[in-house]
């Protein structure tokens, strides 16, 4: 079967590696199991922004190679007012034409995979219209739970979601939420979530020294306000402060590492709390694997792999019922805690250090890898493609 991926987020991009990570991971999970594999990818600058820095910019068609996976991108240089509407348009345009290209030396793909309906889904439409080929959209997008959507594109978002031939939102409850926002256009929806890193499915289970006196909590995030690590420091402060032996690791950067520096100062536990910085996938296994507990903290989540990432390293979790991590954490795994709720933050962390030998890493790992493995979520994938080529 010969599946054409289309990520919104862009793929192999030079300046960050994890815009289309878990684009990256599906498109190599479906090539390990038989499929023909190929990209496109978009990528537009705009000339207004002149405080980008546009040395080394390639204009034009190039065509890379992710290991055996071809990924067509087209990066153009271009004016377009400052709109949201303009941009839209620009880049269904260049996917349009980077079809094309990779339809000339791919040939014509059985099916296409988009990843979220802006504008991956869009384009994915007017392929379909013009091309005759069927088309599935995974829904990841957090835009959907904050309201970032402006009212010219909805029409085209339901027009997109309506003539899919499958729509699979990584989580139940963003599927609730689209189907409630969106109506008949969203039904009959199928949870899809997305798959376990070979990193961690193929890794080692660790073990823990008992002979390691501290007690470590991880968190993996970027320094964001959505991911609410200044409630996670009120909360490690006012059960743990003082306690040396207890720790909580921070991996990630952001716009909040200067305001959250200031509040480890001020809440008076700078020699417990340590940011990791930004951190690549080999670097966030060594954390997890280190750790002893792993917390999440956001107000919102459409899935949340880290938290996958940390239950293959058989470490429970704490994690706020923010939308995604309900389908993960269970009693067997971890604990849910409502979002923005300071004392229950803090009372689970607490619970889960004082209770830390009834979970057993093993199980967790294994019942993670069954839910979310990449044998678990292929097969599901290729059932669902082949209900429509």
């Amino acid at each position: 079967m010969h599946i054409l991926l289309i990520p919104s987020s862009g793929y192999l991009q030079e300046e960050s590696h994890l815009p289309g990570i878990f684009q990256q991971d599906q498109a190599h999970a479906l090539k390990r199991s038989g499929c023909q594999i190929g990209i496109i990818s978009p990528r537009i600058r705009k000339l207004g922004m002149l405080r980008q820095q546009l040395f080394g910019w390639e204009d034009g068609i190039v065509v890379l190679k992710d290991g055996e996976i071809p990924v067509y991108k087209l990066r153009k240089l271009v004016w377009v007012p400052r709109s949201y509407r303009a941009d839209v348009r620009v880049w269904i345009q260049a996917g349009i034409a980077l079809f094309k290209h990779y339809i000339d030396q791919q040939g014509k793909p059985d099916i296409i995979h988009a990843h979220d309906v802006l504008n991956a889904g869009l384009l994915a439409t007017q392929l379909s219209e013009k091309f005759q080929i069927p088309y599935v959209i995974t829904e990841h997008s957090s835009r959907f739970m904050i309201g970032k959507i402006p009212d010219f594109i909805i029409p085209d978002i339901k027009n997109s979601y309506k003539n899919a031939n499958a729509l699979l939102p990584v989580s139940p409850n963003l599927g609730s939420l689209l189907s409630a926002k969106f109506g008949s256009s969203f039904q009959n929806w199928e949870w899809v979530p997305n798959l376990l890193s070979q990193t961690f499915e193929t890794q080692e289970l660790p073990i823990r020294s008992d002979r390691r006196k501290e007690f470590r909590f991880l968190n993996v995030a970027t320094l964001h306000p959505n991911k609410s690590h200044a409630l996670l420091l009120e909360a490690f402060a006012t059960q743990f402060r003082g306690r040396s032996e207890i720790q909580l690791r921070i991996g990630g950067e952001g716009s909040q590492r200067h305001l959250l520096e200031e509040k480890i100062r001020t809440l008076g536990i700078e020699q417990q709390v340590f940011f990791l910085g930004d951190l690549d996938r080999r670097q966030v296994l060594t954390a997890m694997q280190a750790c002893d507990a792993f917390v999440l903290s956001s107000n919102y989540e459409t899935f949340g792999v880290v938290l996958i990432e940390a239950l293959a390293c058989g470490k429970p979790v704490i994690a706020t019922a923010c939308g995604g991590p309900e389908c993960m954490v269970n009693s067997g795994n971890g604990i849910l805690v409502p979002t923005q709720n300071e004392p229950a933050l803090g009372a689970a962390m607490v619970k889960i250090m004082e209770q830390i030998n009834q979970y057993n890493p093993l199980a967790i790992r294994q019942d993670c890898i069954a839910r979310f493995g990449e044998k678990a979520v292929v097969s599901r994938l290729l059932e669902i493609y082949a209900r429509h080529v």
